[in-house]
């Protein structure tokens, strides 16, 4: 499996490095980290805004009583998307601008292209809903007295 990442790893910098000239040749040097840097910033900024819509679906799936595993999923891939901006290329960039797109997040969780993983789900309930069988109530226990009238020690 690590060398398998490794060589994964060499074929996306190779890959990278000649998208990166074939693209210079036609834009020029400049225009080409211009290209990478601006996607690189914009898809950045595009991540934040998305990453705090995904923290609010969490939110109300948790509170409405849902299994949240679908949200943790979809955000797992905006991780992957956030790292795809930060490396330095364009394909790497074209990959992570299309992870932004929340179809394709719900398709690719949809497939089950998405990380495996076991969370329990003990069943949320919203919080204003209280359970059927808690009836809401005060009560105190009563210690019969001894009275003399009912005294037969006589």
């Amino acid at each position: 499996m690590f060398r398998f990442f490794i060589f994964a790893l060499i074929a996306l910098v190779v890959i990278e490095l000649y998208t990166l000239v074939a693209v210079a040749e036609v834009v020029g040097v400049l225009g080409t980290i211009g290209l990478a840097i601006g996607t690189a910033i914009v898809g950045l900024n595009i991540l934040a805004g998305q990453t705090k819509r995904q923290m609010f679906k969490l939110q109300q799936a948790i509170q409405a009583g849902r299994n949240p595993q679908e949200v943790v999923a979809e955000g797992i891939w905006m991780l992957i998307c956030g790292l795809m901006l930060l490396v330095p290329g364009l394909l790497t960039d074209v990959v992570g601008v299309m992870l932004l797109i929340p179809f394709i997040r719900q398709w690719l969780v949809a497939k089950g292209y998405a990380p495996k993983f076991n969370m329990p789900f003990s069943g949320f309930r919203p919080q204003n809903e209280p359970e059927e069988d808690v009836v809401e109530g005060e009560f105190y226990e009563e210690v019969p007295r001894k009275s003399h009238l009912n005294d037969d020690s006589k």
